[in-house]
């Protein structure tokens, strides 16, 4: 434990700065960066000194170095939006519009409080998700190690005795084993193929190309692209309304909404969208025309301009998705645990099966 400790000190002092073997601040870090500042600012506290409190107790050592950064271009006279563009990799265009226009309005501390419980509601949100999509990838994981184990290791077994009887097996037991036979032999093979496919596939991610359709499948997938819909669609409402709440222009917010969707399809519709109200269309209109928000939304955003409190209601909008992506999690896990057990009693019982089957000729030979 210690050397690796000590190796991992060699290769910071090697490339000069250790902080970039720390993770980058999360959610949570975040989080508690706005809520401890917002309350700091109610407190009188002026934002250098804030800012050098939060850098004294701050536990990630990357959001420690930012926060620094940030106070002494603060202390050189730079405003706080400025200096916290400087920290891109930590805070990005969406929290430094964001702490622009609460400068502007003089209304920061409102904006800080805003930016914790956008942090707090995107941090749950997400929690949501992964705990949705765990549970099918530990099964499908477990499904692929048995898989290899029967085909490599319990079949063989049982070939050399079905050899040996001189039975004639039947055809799904002789699939099965020319299966194992192949794992065992072209292995390397194999794993080189599927390492290269993956590789492939990565390099392809990284184009826009690629992006576009994979954000595309991912709206299709039976159960999950109905359930990361709503999430974009919560996480879309709950940032317009943010950004909105801070002072931020229409036309801004929807431009970093867009940006913090991270959907290629979603983010042509939001564009649409903001191509239309620069024509003077209403939002509800743009809304429907864009023909992927749900009218719950288009209606609530028509009801909000009406009254002049879009940003309540958007944020009505997101707490209603947010507690019905709560309820799919709910009902995915309820409903993928027996459907999953299933498949995996399915997939075993039928290569246990396919090596019962040699057996029942022994059986009749004897009877």
């Amino acid at each position: 434990m210690l050397r690796g400790i000590a190796f991992l000190s060699r290769i910071a002092a090697a490339l000069g700065d250790p902080v970039i073997l720390y993770p980058r601040p999360g959610m949570q870090e975040l989080m508690n960066f706005c809520q401890q500042f917002a309350a700091m600012l109610s407190a009188g506290i002026s934002v250098l000194t804030g800012l050098e409190i939060l850098q004294r107790q701050a536990g990630n050592p990357r959001l420690k170095k930012g926060i620094r950064s940030v106070a002494q271009h603060v202390e050189q006279g730079k405003s706080l939006a400025e200096a916290l563009a400087r920290e891109k990799e930590i805070f990005n265009p969406f929290f430094t519009s964001m702490v622009e226009a609460g400068e502007t309005g003089g209304v920061l501390e409102r904006t800080m409080q805003l930016l914790a419980v956008y942090f707090e509601k995107k941090k749950d949100l997400e929690q949501k998700l992964k705990t949705a999509t765990a549970y099918p990838k530990f099964v499908f994981l477990i499904i692929l190690g048995l898989i290899i184990f029967l085909l490599t290791f319990v079949l063989p077994a049982f070939a050399g005795i079905f050899a040996g009887m001189g039975i004639e097996l039947p055809l799904p037991t002789r699939v099965l084993l020319s299966a194992g036979e192949g794992l065992r032999v072209y292995w390397h093979f194999l794993f080189t193929g599927g390492a290269v496919v993956y590789l492939v596939i990565c390099r392809l991610l990284k184009t826009d190309r690629g992006i576009y359709y994979r954000d595309f499948i991912t709206l299709r997938i039976p159960l999950f692209g109905p359930l990361y819909r709503k999430v974009m669609v919560a996480r879309f409402c709950r940032t317009l309304s943010t950004m909105l709440g801070s002072g931020l222009g229409l036309l801004t917010a929807l431009e970093q909404a867009k940006n913090v969707v991270n959907n290629r399809v979603f983010a042509e519709r939001i564009d649409s969208v903001r191509e239309s109200v620069v024509r003077g269309e209403s939002v509800a209109a743009t809304l429907a025309a864009a023909n992927f928000f749900p009218l719950l939304v288009i209606g609530m955003a028509s009801v909000g301009e009406q009254s002049g409190r879009l940003e309540e209601m958007l944020a009505r909008a997101a707490d209603l998705f947010e507690s019905e992506v709560n309820y799919i999690v709910e009902r995915l896990g309820s409903l993928l645990e027996p459907a999953l057990v299933i498949f995996l009693s399915l997939v075993v019982g039928g290569m246990v099966l396919s090596v019962f089957l040699p057996l029942f000729g022994v059986f009749e030979l004897y009877l």
